[in-house]
């Protein structure tokens, strides 16, 4: 029954792909004074996604006081946001705010438009379920024992996966005080201290032997060994910062993991699409792709992958500029493979919109 529901998923998610929109974020703070934090609400979402993109959120601070904050980086008026590959877009909303007294307060942002076709969220209906992000924060007596800040994370939380290969996610965070951080893997959230009720883990998702997903509460590092089923999933980490051995604040950050077929499985095959492969327009939206290769020798065999790891379309490209059609195709996530040596396949992921 769960495969037939991922089935329903993954022939929905085309069809709400304009009205979906979040992927992964966290919320970013600092403490500024005795009374007053800086907070910073990070998404990332679906940069194809122009109804659903937000110029404004709705931050609430944990006191009864919520307030609408205008994204603040990107170009134009109101900013627009930084877009990045793989139909994403970077957005970031910061504001400020001084509470009436010193306590632990709880930090939040709710929005309803989740990405659709989440295998593990809900299935098949992960779009239904709240895009919630929330961080716990506790106000100290700055001259006492110092200010308060979040733990910077280096690594975005955003990945691509390869089906039948071992994924491996890092944060690579670091705290700016000196906190001690703790992780946690938990279920993405819908509301302020309400996990996802439906919620499994990727390898609860066509499980087997050789499917495990862990973490490693010291460093956060998520290990994957291996993904059986393409699609895309979503986890989250729970960053627990401790000073003088007590807990003084927590955020969770919620990822998602896009687990593609024919994508680079090997260092040699990613530095070989990277430098080779250039895919315009991506996002695509008129039916034509236009494939340019760097350094063109002979035909190249190609195949279209959807997320499931169907092979929709095989062929050759002759040139070192080649055009694919991909008229009659469902909007969605799809990777072009390309067979760059015999038996070896290098690919990159683009996106279809309508």
């Amino acid at each position: 029954m769960l495969r037939f529901l991922l089935s329903a998923a993954l022939l929905l998610s085309a069809h709400f792909l304009l009205a979906t929109h979040n992927r992964s974020g966290y919320i970013r703070y600092e403490q500024t004074a005795s009374l007053s934090i800086r907070a910073e609400i990070i998404t990332y979402t679906r940069a194809s996604s122009r109804p659903a993109d937000r110029d404004t959120l709705t931050i609430c601070w944990g006191d009864d006081h919520c307030e609408k904050v205008l994204r603040s980086n990107g170009t134009g008026n109101p900013p627009e946001g930084e877009t990045l590959d793989n139909d994403m877009k970077y957005n970031v909303y910061m504001a400020e705010h001084t509470y009436d007294g010193r306590g632990t307060y709880v930090i939040s942002m709710t929005d309803p438009n989740r990405d659709a076709g989440i295998l593990n969220v809900n299935p098949p209906n992960s779009e239904q379920i709240a895009f919630h992000l929330q961080a716990t924060v506790t106000l100290l007596e700055i001259s006492s024992r110092g200010a308060n800040q979040s733990p910077v994370i280096l690594s975005p939380p955003i990945d691509l996966a390869t089906a039948g290969s071992v994924f491996t996610y890092h944060p690579n965070a670091y705290d700016v005080d000196g906190d001690s951080i703790a992780y946690e893997l938990t279920a993405p959230m819908q509301g302020v201290n309400e996990p996802v009720e439906r919620f499994f883990l990727p390898n609860e998702i066509d499980p087997g032997g050789n499917n495990i997903f862990t973490m490693d509460p010291v460093t956060g590092q998520l290990t994957w060994d291996t993904p059986q089923m393409q699609g895309k999933y979503n986890v989250a980490i729970r960053f627990k910062s401790y000073r003088d051995d007590e807990l003084i604040d927590e955020f969770v950050l919620e990822m998602e993991i896009l687990v593609v077929a024919g994508s680079p499985t090997n260092i040699e095959e990613a530095e070989w699409a990277r430098n080779q492969i250039g895919l315009y327009p991506n996002p695509v939206n008129n039916g034509v792709m236009t494939v340019n290769f760097r350094e063109f020798v002979q035909p190249l065999r190609y195949r279209i992958l959807d997320i499931t790891g169907t092979v929709l379309e095989r062929g050759y490209l002759n040139a070192s500029q080649s055009r694919v059609d991909l008229d009659g195709k469902p909007a969605g996530n799809y990777v072009l493979s390309v067979e760059y040596r015999a038996g070896q396949w290098a690919g990159k992921p683009f996106v279809l919109i309508e």
